[in-house]
């Protein structure tokens, strides 16, 4: 789209800005693994002090189709009902208009923020146009790449990383039972692509509310040595453990807007047969975030 669409739609005049994941979740890569083309562009914030809040422009299209993740997300933006294409301008945010549809093989999303202002209709409705008409114009897309030597297997729910009675065998706590997993509210792909992949994500609890996360990318270890070199702000504790070809532990900093302070649960990375895995806790020492990771990877292999 030309730049004067962008700038007219923001408010201001936006440059390219970084789209380098958010959050720690090795699913926030699973829209570059699917081979998806997200575009961003962004000026500085009015206020110094929500820098969150800033004009912005921001452009997704994902090869391939995933209805339900395409619905779930539509649902997260405020669209009622199965609208295709949808364009909205919600009430409870005035400042951003939001858009997407399906094109051909392809599901495309976007946003436009003008940081505080109420956002134009006119100039938002004239950046959906451009993308639309963009993407309506490609060829259809080439089969999902595959790394040479293959990954690790996908995961379609939460005991598709393990048997729940072999995983509270491991971690010794009593009863686990799952509480949230990917998907829905809780999706963590922002165009829905994990389930394109083979991403997911799931965490489990004791009746106390202790527990563990797991999450596994198949092919995803392109994002695990992406996040090493772009470690998280306030990330601390980093250490290396001998789990697969190179994992480390740490703890995150915050990924909450406007909280800048650490965070706390323990992570372990691995990098793995080309994948990425995760599992992580408040609770758990090293020790058993090594165990679960070792019994997720063989039951993957």
């Amino acid at each position: 789209m030309p730049p004067s669409a962008r700038d007219s739609a923001a408010g201001v005049h936006v440059e390219t800005a970084s789209d380098l994941p958010g959050g720690i979740s090795p699913l926030a890569y699973s829209d570059r693994r699917a081979g998806a083309l997200v575009c961003s562009w962004a000026a500085a914030a009015p206020d110094p002090a929500t820098p969150w809040l800033r004009p912005a422009v921001w452009v997704g299209v994902l090869p391939g189709s995933n209805p339900d993740a395409f619905a779930a997300v539509r649902g997260e933006w405020g669209i009622d009902g199965t609208p295709d294409p949808f364009f909205s301008c919600p009430d409870f945010n005035k400042a951003t208009c939001v858009f997407g549809g399906t094109s051909g093989e392809y599901q495309w999303l976007g946003s436009v923020s003008t940081g505080g202002p109420a956002a134009g209709r006119d100039s938002a409705q004239a950046v959906a146009d451009s993308v639309r008409s963009a993407v309506t114009r490609l060829r259809s897309p080439a089969p999902l790449w595959e790394p040479q030597g293959g990954s690790l297997k996908g995961v379609t729910s939460p005991d598709g990383f393990l048997p729940l009675d072999r995983l509270e065998a491991i971690v010794g706590d009593g009863a686990l039972r799952a509480v949230k997993s990917e998907g829905g509210e809780y999706l963590v792909s922002t165009l829905g692509s994990s389930a394109l992949v083979g991403g997911y994500w799931a965490s489990f609890a004791d009746h106390n509310g202790d527990g563990l996360g797991i999450a596994v990318l198949p092919g995803g270890a392109f994002g695990f040595d992406d996040r090493q070199a772009h470690p998280i702000p306030g990330t601390t504790g980093v250490h290396a453990v001998d789990v697969g070809d190179s994992a480390v532990i740490s703890v995150p900093g915050s990924t909450v807007p406007g909280d800048a302070g650490p965070g706390k649960a323990r992570v372990l990375d691995v990098k793995v047969r080309n994948s990425w895995v995760q599992v992580d806790s408040t609770t758990l020492g090293d020790d058993k975030l090594i165990e679960v990771a070792r019994a997720v990877i063989d039951n993957l292999s």
